[in-house]
């Protein structure tokens, strides 16, 4: 019977310990999906219901933010010419897409978006 408690004991103990570490990794992702943030791009909010803000730290001529869907089709384009851009969403349905920002046809970031 002793042996029996105790292996009950350490299987709950080890459920306990692989429910805070899943839920740990679940509250991580959820913070790193606020926003886009590297030392040359920073695309936020995300995920996104309209409006996406992308902030570069210098706008140069040739830049460009390109979207595309789930299959990897291009759906949007936008040059780059300020510090800081708008993108509106449109007739986007929700879902996530991935983008590349181009520097002179050179690709200088990537990433993921939501639109919800």
């Amino acid at each position: 019977m002793k042996r029996y408690l105790s292996i009950i004991g350490l299987l709950f103990l080890v459920v306990s310990v692989k429910a805070q570490t899943a839920n740990s990794t679940q509250q991580n992702s959820i913070i790193n999906a606020d926003s886009h943030k590297t030392k040359y791009v920073n695309i936020y909010p995300n995920p996104s219901a309209e409006v996406l803000v992308i902030k570069v730290n210098e706008p140069k001529t040739g830049m460009e933010f390109i979207l595309y869907n789930a299959l990897g089709q291009e759906v949007d384009r936008v040059s780059i010419v300020e510090k800081e851009t708008q993108y509106l969403r449109r007739n986007l349905s929700k879902g996530i897409y991935t983008f590349n920002v181009l520097n002179n046809k050179e690709v200088v970031e990537t990433g993921k978006l939501v639109f919800e």
